[in-house]
């Protein structure tokens, strides 16, 4: 973050893993972001399991949706699940959705 801010950078895009650590340095930076937790089939750094990246993405969006620094996203990608990619969680949170391709 610190060379974002040194060549003038006011807002970023992020859709990797442990969003939350990114969001509160992002707030401290006093940056703007649009922060995506990662969904993939496999075991991902931060969660070993389906089950836990919906609980963790769930927390994410809960506690930051309406935060002014950044925008929480629905990141959907080639390798998120399939039944994620068909329903689910954009369904059940107010949260924008990011497609990466």
């Amino acid at each position: 973050m610190a060379e974002m801010i040194r060549s003038g950078t006011t807002t970023f895009a992020d859709m990797y893993y442990f969003e939350d650590a990114v969001a509160e340095e992002t707030k401290a930076a006093g940056l703007r972001g649009f922060l995506g937790e990662t969904w993939i089939d496999f075991p991902a750094p931060d969660n070993k399991s389906e089950a836990e990246m919906a609980a963790y993405s769930e927390r994410f969006l809960k506690k930051w949706q309406g935060d002014p620094s950044f925008m929480p996203l629905w990141r959907l990608t080639p390798f998120t699940p399939a039944p994620k990619r068909r329903c689910g969680m954009p369904r059940r949170w107010p949260a924008n959705t990011m497609l990466q391709s």
